[in-house]
């Protein structure tokens, strides 16, 4: 059963967006993206654009404060893909 907030929180909140419980504008904040996935970066990056899609918006707090959304930038979406990237490798 996925009762423990711990760790199944995303999914928790994945569901909400799907069911649109979690409305557009909504924010997402995280204290680093890295905690966001461990999956490889293309899982992770396909997660969080699922994500903001959605119209949810992503805030990473650290190493730098990172604000994403449906229309992002590409040097935002980059920088935000490396540390998705970066999240991986620490936890493989």
């Amino acid at each position: 059963e996925q009762t423990d907030p711990d760790r199944y929180g995303l999914a928790c909140f994945l569901d909400m967006i799907k069911r649109k419980v979690v409305k557009k504008g909504s924010y997402l904040i995280v204290e680093n993206l890295d905690r966001l996935s461990r999956e490889h970066a293309v899982q992770a990056t396909h997660t969080l654009m699922g994500i903001l899609l959605a119209g949810v918006r992503v805030v990473q707090l650290l190493p730098q404060e990172l604000v994403l959304h449906e229309k992002s930038d590409g040097m935002s979406i980059m920088m935000a893909v490396m540390e998705l990237s970066r999240g991986h490798g620490e936890s493989a």
